[in-house]
């Protein structure tokens, strides 16, 4: 009899822990303290962030394990974006989870990555294992944290997407990730936006801004909000973590009308086809240089519906001259921490439209159809529907700039295209015009420059007397030659004893265009190599064996920029 109780008693707790497993994801980090430095959906530049991004307390290295039983079905291996990366499929939940900027993979995905490297000689690539070739079990190590890629400190951002459409989804709002935070957001500012008609489309106009006071619990405005015109509002919030001194994003704002509940945005999930729609769930030109959340509270018409649970007339109000109504407005964390705003909004006169007036070498594009615009040395193609609003474009040269870099050659004339706050739905095509010296020619590419004559380089080849590329924001452009190759500086001196070491280091900075490719030569053979381009550090690992029968091995590295610049480095290591 007690061997039978017993056996039912096993048999419960072993349902119990299969259901556990089948509801509960497990935390994809072991031994840190589970902080973390940015949250999911949050306004970024030009795109949502997709995961959620956890500390791993100031070093690399940290034990890195699947949050549920599945399969490796990618991995992948770039200089940037992820760095290295693994997907795990989840075929129970429906979901796959997403693990970046690792350092190292686990060893046996570590060999299958490094025999393909070697085959076909590339240091960047995704692959694709059979379903069956790494399966995992919840809890079970697949890797370790790191700082690779586009990564500014060692951390994991981590994902879940949804196999059915492709979505990623807030992890926090399925369970995957419980987060400490009793903390509720804050708000700062309101602002109100009138829309205004340009070309026969809607045109926004900042009119009126805010600051919310925070007093017994709840924000209020102590001025009544102006409304003129049909316009709407737009915020400024912020959330914050216990034992965290980092900003996050929100999850939710609600807001109603004299007690009229007209909007509801959620940051429950998003595809990847509309990142680049922050641009107008946030309003963009104060989004482009705030230190918090600026959300738009209507739905303009490229923002994507799935974002908005309600919009009544898009989320857009309209007062008359006299009349005034209470708004009160909700903005909530993914962990349901809550902040209320309260005000009145007061209908005035419709104020005279000021700001949107142009000079004469201005020209309007409306937008809502492609546009082919011909200036002073350059020609500029937009796309239909790659302005969110209509905007003017000059079509006069610049004055010249003093650029920042001094070791550039300024080849063009400067032109400005667009505003520098003008977001792009689509990429717009633009070409700049000039006569280049023949020994300049491989080494030119187009510069975006910055009011304090900060440079950037956004590529381009020389063709046909003129360089075409392709912008996502306005600003001004100039054509450059680059001329200075990477400076290449190993972290051991030419000769030294690597018979106990297992990875050699390099640092190669460039003074502009970037580096463009890189290969590593031991004894003239191809080796891997991983290159970080935040700290412009390059590693090999000796994941294979030397030459045999010698000490003394030649190493080679080679570092192209982006303009055509090489640079060699030659030494030898003793292994």
């Amino acid at each position: 009899m007690k061997i039978f109780r017993y056996s039912i008693t096993l048999a419960i707790l072993l349902l119990a822990a299969l259901r556990l497993s089948a509801q509960e994801y497990a935390f994809p980090l072991l031994n840190v303290e589970g902080r973390y430095s940015s949250s999911y959906g949050e306004l970024r530049s030009n795109h949502f962030h997709s995961g959620v991004d956890i500390r791993t307390d100031n070093v690399e290295g940290k034990t890195v394990v699947a949050v549920a039983d599945g399969y490796v079905s990618r991995i992948a291996l770039a200089p940037r974006g992820f760095g290295i990366a693994i997907y795990v499929t989840h075929p129970q939940k429906g979901t796959m989870s997403v693990y970046a900027h690792l350092s190292r993979l686990r060893r046996d995905i570590a060999a299958y990555i490094t025999e393909d490297r070697y085959k076909n000689k590339t240091n960047s690539k995704n692959y694709y294992p059979p379903a069956d070739m790494f399966k995992v079990r919840r809890g079970e190590i697949i890797a370790y944290s790191g700082n690779s890629g586009s990564s500014y400190g060692p951390h994991l951002h981590f994902e879940i997407r949804d196999l059915k459409n492709g979505h990623i989804v807030n992890p926090v709002k399925v369970g995957a990730l419980k987060p400490l935070d009793t903390i509720a957001p804050e708000v700062f500012n309101i602002h109100y936006v009138i829309a205004d008609t340009l070309a026969g489309r809607v045109k926004s106009r900042l009119v009126g801004s805010y600051k919310a006071k925070l007093s017994n619990g709840i924000y209020t405005i102590a001025d009544s909000v102006k409304v003129c015109g049909k316009g709407h509002f737009v915020i400024e919030v912020l959330d914050r973590r216990n034992n965290s001194s980092n900003r996050f994003g929100i999850y939710s704002v609600k807001m109603s009308v004299a007690e009229e509940e007209i909007f509801d945005f959620r940051m429950d999930h998003f595809d990847f086809s509309d990142t680049r729609q922050c641009n107008v769930v946030a309003y963009y030109p104060l989004q482009r240089s705030a230190k918090c959340e600026v959300l738009a509270l209507a739905k303009k018409p490229t923002a994507p519906s799935y974002l908005y649970h309600k919009a009544v007339n898009n989320g857009y109000i309209s007062l008359g001259a006299g009349e005034s109504a209470k708004v009160d407005i909700e903005v909530t964390d993914e962990c349901g921490n809550l902040s209320k705003l309260y005000f009145n909004a007061y209908g005035v006169d419709v104020q005279k439209i000021e700001g949107l007036s142009h000079g004469e070498d201005e020209v309007l594009v409306a937008g809502d159809r492609e546009f082919a615009l011909k200036g002073e040395g350059f020609r500029v193609v937009v796309p239909r529907d790659a302005l969110y609003e209509p905007e003017y474009c000059s079509t006069k040269s610049q004055c010249p700039k003093v650029l920042k870099d001094s070791t550039l050659v300024i080849l063009s004339q400067f032109c400005r295209i667009f505003a520098e706050d003008t977001p792009m739905n689509k990429a717009v095509q633009v070409t700049i015009a000039a006569s280049v010296p023949t020994e300049l020619q491989k080494h030119v590419c187009i510069a975006s420059v910055g009011a304090n004559g900060r440079v950037g380089s956004l590529g381009g080849k020389y063709r046909q007397d003129s360089v075409e590329f392709s912008i996502r924001r306005g600003g001004e452009f100039v054509l450059v030659a680059d001329t200075i190759p990477p400076k290449i500086t190993p972290s051991f001196k030419s000769g030294a004893d690597m018979r106990g070491a297992t990875m050699i280091k390099f640092v190669a900075k460039d003074n502009f265009s970037g580096i463009g490719s890189y290969r590593l030569l031991i004894d003239g053979e191809w080796r891997t190599l991983d290159y970080q381009p935040v700290k412009g550090e390059f590693v090999h690992h000796f994941d294979k064996p030397l030459k045999e029968g010698v000490q003394s091995h030649t190493v080679q590295l080679e570092v192209s920029d982006n303009c055509g610049n090489k640079a060699v480095w030659r030494g030898k290591i003793l292994k």
